[in-house]
């Protein structure tokens, strides 16, 4: 059953879903990103034996990338947009 106090907290207008949207999106890919590649330099071995090491540089090497992943997100997503629309047939995208 659903706790009616949560669904119920204030959300964010959806005026502002053009900026949440990027910030969401670049935060859950570098979050990934970042992780695979500093797992593939580091290596398990040391991952394993070292784990704080890992888990600095991985929140470095993220907030580097996020803070330029959002910026080129809202500047690239009205672009793919429109390749987007001229590539496929029928209703385009909402803008």
């Amino acid at each position: 059953m659903r706790n009616s106090k949560f669904w119920r907290s204030p959300r964010i207008p959806k005026r502002f879903i053009p900026y949440l949207f990027p910030l969401l999106l670049s935060g859950f890919m570098t979050l990934i990103i970042t992780g695979i590649s500093i797992f593939k330099v580091l290596g398990i071995d040391t991952v394993i034996a070292n784990p704080m090491k890992f888990f600095q540089l991985w929140l470095n090497a993220y907030i580097s990338a996020w803070l330029i992943a959002y910026p080129v997100l809202l500047l690239v997503i009205p672009v793919v947009r429109r390749l987007v629309n001229w590539l496929t047939e029928g209703d385009t995208l909402s803008r």
